[in-house]
C-alpha cells in the first residue's frame, strides 16, 4: 500500500513537472501566435475572417495557455468559417487549421478551399393571403436582385425582403408580411431554391392627413406639398416624395410620415405627418485657407421662415485676400403656386487677382420651376454695373443678362452626398448696355455622380465634369471678369487660383472655353473622420471650342474630412503632376467647410 500510494505521488509530480515544463515554454503570459488566412478566397472577405475568428481576435486579450486551449478554439473558428463561406454561396467549402511550431511566435494557419460556387436555381412566392389579397401575384425575381444563375449569397437573399415589402406598400397595400421560408440546398447540381413567403394584407387608399407640430410654419404651406389626393391608392414612393419635399426646404429638424391607424373599413388609410420646427433664425460663421489665396472668413445671418410660408431672408458677408462680397437674397417657395419659386438677389463685389481688379454692383432676379421631385427649370433677369481693371485698360461695363437653367438632382444628402447624381445646365445671353455692340453667349454645363463602394466602412467613389464656352466676336468682347478660369481649390487642386490656362508675362488672360474633371474616393474611417484621395485635371482655352491638342493640366492629392452636424470640415493637400517651373508650387494646402463637389 505504501508504495503504491509513492507511485501515484511520483505520477503526480511527473505531470506536475511536464506542466510547468510546457507553461514554461508557452509563458505563463500566454502562447504567443499569429494567425494567417490562406486560400482562393476573395481578398475583400479577410476582414469578414478576422471578425468571426476568435483565435483571431482573442490572441492578446484572452490568450490561451496551452496547446490543447488553442486547438479546442481553432476548431470552434472552423466551424464559423464554414458558416461564413456558406453565407457568401459556397456550400461544400474545406476549411483546414493547423498551427507551426517551428517558431518562437507559433503560426496558426486557416486553409480555405472555397470549392465551387452554388447558384439561384428559382425563387418561390407563396401568396398565404385571404379574399381579394390571394389574387396579388409578384414579378419575376429578377426585380428583387435574384435572378437564376446568380451566386446563391445570404446578403442578395436577405436583401430581397425589403425590397418586396416595398414593391407591395407601392401597389397598395400598406402593411404587407413577407418573411423568407426556406432556402433549398441541392449540392448535386451545386444550387439552391429560395422560397418566400408573403401575405399583401389589405388595400387602401389615401385618407384624411394629421400634421403635428407646427408653430409658425402655416399649415396651408405643408398641404401644398402633399403629393396624393384623398381617395387615391395608396403608394410608398408619394410618401417619400412628401418626406423629401418637407426635409428639403430646411424648415424641419425631424420629418416623420407615418400612417395613424388601420384601414377602416372604406378602406382608407389615415397619415399622420409628425414635424419639429427649426430655429427661424441663423447666425453662421466659416473660414477657410488655400496656399494660392490665403485665408477666407465668412459670415451670415439667415431667416428661414419669414412670413410663416417658408420666405427666406439672408445676408452674406466674405472677406479674403482676393474677394470682398456683400449679399442679400430673398426667397419666396410658393410664388404663384406650389410649383414655383421666385428669388431675389442683389449685392456687391470687389475681387482683386492676377488677371483683373474689378468693383461690380448687382442685382438680379430668378423664377424657378420645379417639374419633379429632382428636375428643376429656371429664368430670369439681372443687371451688373463693374468697373474693371485688367492691366492693359480700364473700362465700365454695364452688363444685361437673361440667365436660363436646368437642375438635375438625385443625390441623397446635398452636404455629403454618397449616391446619386448632380447634372446642372446654365446658359446666358449678356448685353453691354454702355457699349451696345457687344454682345455673347455664356454656357456651362457640369456633372457629378457619386457611388457608393462599400457600406461599412463607407467607401464613395465621386466623379465630377465641367465644361463650358463663350460664343462672342473675340476674347476682347468678353469682360475679363466673366471669362472662363480654371485653378485652385474650387477647381484644379494643386494649381494657383485661375492660373491654369493661356498666360501673358505669367498673368492669366481667361478664355472663351474650358473643361473640367476631378474624381476623389472617400473613405469613412470613424463616425467623425474620413480620408479622400483625389486627382483633378482641367484647362482653359482661348478660343469658344477646346482645343484638347493643348494637353490638360493634372493634380492630386490626399485629403481629411471631420464630419460635422451641419457638414464635413476639409483639408486637402495637392501637387501639380505636370508642374511649370516659376509658375507653379511645388504643394497646395485647401481648408474650408463642405466637400470639394
Amino acid at each position: 500500500m505504501r508504495w503504491r500510494l509513492a507511485g501515484w505521488l511520483g505520477l503526480v509530480c511527473l505531470f506536475g513537472l511536464a506542466t510547468a515544463a510546457e507553461r514554461s515554454k508557452e509563458s505563463l503570459g500566454g502562447l504567443r501566435y499569429r494567425v494567417e488566412f490562406v486560400g482562393d478566397f476573395e481578398p475583400r472577405w479577410r476582414p469578414t475572417f478576422e471578425q468571426v475568428s476568435e483565435t483571431y481576435r482573442w490572441r492578446e486579450q484572452r490568450p490561451v495557455h496551452t496547446r490543447r486551449q488553442l486547438t479546442r478554439r481553432m476548431q470552434a473558428d472552423r466551424d464559423e468559417l464554414v458558416e461564413v463561406l456558406r453565407s457568401f454561396g459556397y456550400y461544400a467549402p474545406i476549411v483546414e487549421a493547423r498551427i507551426d511550431d517551428t517558431s518562437e511566435v507559433w503560426r496558426v494557419v486557416f486553409a480555405i478551399t472555397v470549392g465551387q460556387p452554388y447558384a439561384v436555381d428559382r425563387v418561390v412566392f407563396e401568396n398565404v393571403g385571404s379574399g381579394e389579397a390571394a389574387a396579388v401575384e409578384l414579378p419575376a425575381a429578377e426585380k428583387f436582385g435574384l435572378r437564376p444563375g446568380l451566386r446563391l449569397e445570404a446578403a442578395r437573399v436577405r436583401a430581397a425582403r425589403p425590397q418586396i415589402v416595398d414593391h407591395l406598400k407601392s401597389r397598395g397595400y400598406p402593411f404587407p408580411r413577407v418573411s423568407l421560408r426556406e432556402v433549398v440546398v441541392d449540392h448535386e447540381r451545386r444550387s439552391g431554391v429560395v422560397v418566400f413567403v408573403f401575405d399583401p394584407g389589405l388595400r387602401a387608399t389615401f385618407g384624411d392627413l394629421e400634421i403635428e407640430g407646427l408653430q409658425r410654419v402655416e399649415r396651408e404651406y405643408v398641404e401644398r406639398r402633399v403629393p396624393w389626393r384623398v381617395g387615391q391608392s395608396f403608394r410608398l414612393s408619394l410618401v417619400n416624395d412628401f418626406r423629401r419635399a418637407l426635409q428639403t426646404d430646411d424648415l424641419f429638424s425631424l420629418v416623420r410620415v407615418e400612417s395613424a391607424g388601420e384601414v377602416d373599413e372604406d378602406g382608407r388609410l389615415s397619415m399622420r405627418a409628425r414635424l419639429r420646427e427649426r430655429r427661424s433664425r441663423t447666425l453662421r460663421f466659416g473660414a477657410g485657407y488655400q496656399t494660392d489665396t490665403g485665408p477666407e472668413f465668412k459670415a451670415g445671418w439667415l431667416h428661414r421662415n419669414l412670413r410663416g410660408e417658408g420666405e427666406r431672408l439672408n445676408f452674406d458677408l466674405l472677406l479674403s485676400a482676393y474677394n470682398a462680397t456683400a449679399e442679400g437674397g430673398y426667397v419666396i417657395p410658393d410664388f404663384r403656386g406650389r410649383e414655383y419659386s421666385l428669388e431675389l438677389k442683389g449685392g456687391y463685389a470687389a475681387e482683386r487677382s492676377d488677371a483683373y481688379d474689378t468693383q461690380s454692383w448687382y442685382a438680379t432676379s430668378r423664377l424657378g420651376r420645379r417639374l419633379t421631385p429632382q428636375l428643376e427649370v429656371g429664368g430670369g433677369i439681372g443687371y451688373r454695373l463693374a468697373m474693371i481693371d485688367d492691366f492693359a485698360r480700364r473700362h465700365q461695363v454695364g452688363l444685361l443678362f437673361f440667365p436660363l437653367d436646368l437642375t438635375w438632382d438625385s443625390r441623397d444628402d446635398i452636404l455629403n452626398p454618397g449616391q446619386g447624381w448632380r447634372l446642372h445646365l446654365r446658359m446666358t445671353p449678356f448685353v453691354d448696355t454702355l457699349n451696345p455692340e457687344v454682345f455673347f453667349l455664356k454656357t456651362y454645363g457640369s456633372a457629378a455622380n457619386y457611388l457608393e463602394l462599400l457600406a461599412e466602412p463607407r467607401l464613395i467613389l465621386a466623379n465630377r465634369l465641367a465644361a463650358g464656352t463663350i460664343g462672342a466676336d473675340s476674347l476682347l468682347d468678353v469682360p475679363k471678369d466673366e471669362r472662363f478660369f480654371t485653378g485652385g481649390g474650387g477647381s484644379v487642386r494643386g494649381y494657383g487660383y485661375q492660373t491654369v490656362g493661356p498666360l501673358s508675362e505669367d498673368t492669366p488672360t481667361g478664355g472663351l472655353s474650358m473643361v473640367e474633371f476631378s474624381s476623389e474616393l472617400r473613405l469613412r474611417v470613424t463616425g467623425r473622420s474620413g480620408l479622400v484621395l483625389f486627382v483633378d485635371a482641367g484647362q482653359t482655352y482661348p478660343d469658344a471650342y477646346p482645343d484638347f491638342g493643348e494637353g490638360m493640366r493634372w493634380g492630386c492629392g490626399v485629403g481629411y474630412r471631420f464630419f460635422t452636424d451641419f457638414g464635413p470640415i476639409r483639408g486637402d493637400l495637392a501637387i501639380p503632376l505636370n508642374r511649370r517651373p516659376g509658375i507653379d508650387d511645388r504643394v497646395y494646402l485647401y481648408f474650408s467647410i463642405g466637400q470639394a463637389f
